[in-house]
This record gives C-alpha cells, structure tokens and sequence, in this order.
C-alpha cells in the first residue's frame, strides 16, 4: 500500500484504489498554480494550471485575525502582493484589499486580488 504523509496523520490509500481513480496516469499537480505565467496561489495561476492540463493543484493555506483561511504561500503578505505583515495579524478585509499581481512581472496579470478563502466555520 503506499503512504501518504500528511505531517501528523498517516494516511493509507490502497493500490487498487489508486489504479481505478487514475488509470496508471501519471498525476500532475500544479505547485501553487500555473505560477510562471500568473501569481501563485491566485485564481488566474489555478485556472491557467487546468487550462494546460495539471489534474489538480497545490495550494497553502493560512487563517487571518479574524478566523478566515485564506489562500497564500507565505504566512506573511509581504512577497506575494503589494502589502507587509502577518496574515494572522490581518482582517479578511485587508488581505482582500491587497493586489497579488503587484510583483509579479507580466503587467497584464496586475491587479489580481487576494480573493480566494474559505468561510470561517459557524
């Protein structure tokens, strides 16, 4: 059976299981999203990376001040948009304000916001 680390959980997936849900395929996992050509973790970088063929994505997650996972690489803002600091320092309202296209290099992919989250659980 192979294993899977998920860090504190071990999860077993069986051969067979595999081998129905992907045909012998080899699976293709867009790091952050089609990152070279949009800003990582972005919804243009997600669906640029299933527009090329990627059968899924890797994407990291990070939960703001105020309870929301947002969707970024780094626990900080600062590499990825045009803001600095912490995203658990932050409101959902000001991460959705910041521009993730801001450094990145192709002009036609500026103004890309932080928009991508998960709603906080009730």
């Amino acid at each position: 059976m192979p294993k899977i680390n998920t860090g504190s959980m071990d999860i077993r997936i069986t051969t067979e299981i595999m081998q129905t849900m992907y045909a012998g395929r080899t699976l293709i996992f867009a790091h952050s999203g089609a990152q070279a050509y949009a800003p990582g973790n972005t919804m243009p970088a997600f669906e640029l990376a299933v527009q090329q063929g990627a059968g899924g994505v890797e994407l990291d997650v990070h939960r703001s001040h105020d309870g929301h996972a947002v969707v970024i690489h780094d626990a900080t803002v600062d590499s990825a948009t045009d803001g600095i600091d912490a995203i658990a320092d932050m409101r959902l309202a000001q991460i959705r304000a910041l521009d993730a296209g801001a450094k990145f290099a192709p002009a036609s992919e500026m103004g890309t916001r932080v928009s991508m989250q998960i709603n906080k659980p009730a």
